[in-house]
């Protein structure tokens, strides 16, 4: 990752605390993300309230705003089969500069919708969903009879193929 000298000296404190919580920005702080992994949730929900709260200080200090409608919190667990709770029960809610922070069953992220079991379906089916159209709509534009050709003759199906 390449930062110019003056962000490399603006984010070099955000790194000052060290409780096992990733950072990763992203386009200008638009994207912003904590990450830690722990095999106990007892771990995670001690260690976790504490980073965002250093991140919100963070904030803060350099006059950075945060929506908290933008913001979002997915608990990953790999498991086979699709859990029907978004959270496990008696779950903490977590809050950044005294704004709750949601629980979200997927999230999109960077273009990519994570779900909590990690399985990427959901993100599967939208990037189709996407490109269906897309092929759709080219389809339809390739094919589009030219005015003059219109009084000439019809454009037959079996003449036109889309690979």
């Amino acid at each position: 990752m390449l930062f110019s000298p003056s962000v490399r000296s603006y984010v070099y404190d955000i790194n000052a605390y060290n409780s096992g919580v990733q950072l990763a920005l992203f386009a200008d702080f638009d994207d912003t993300a904590l990450f830690f992994r722990s095999r106990t949730r007892r771990s995670i929900f001690r260690h976790l309230p504490k980073a965002i709260d250093k991140l919100g200080q963070w904030f803060r200090k350099w006059r950075i705003e945060v929506n908290p409608d933008k913001s979002a919190a997915i608990q990953f667990k790999y498991s086979k089969n699709r859990s029907q709770l978004v959270v496990d029960r008696n779950t903490p809610n977590l809050k950044m500069l005294n704004a709750r922070i949601s629980w979200q069953r997927s999230y999109k992220y960077l273009g990519v919708t994570l779900d909590k079991n990690l399985h990427f379906r959901e993100h599967i089916a939208r990037v189709r969903k996407n490109a269906l159209f897309y092929i759709a709509t080219l389809w339809k534009k390739s094919h589009k009879p030219h005015k003059k050709m219109d009084k000439c003759r019809p454009i037959s199906h079996r003449s036109h193929s889309l690979l």
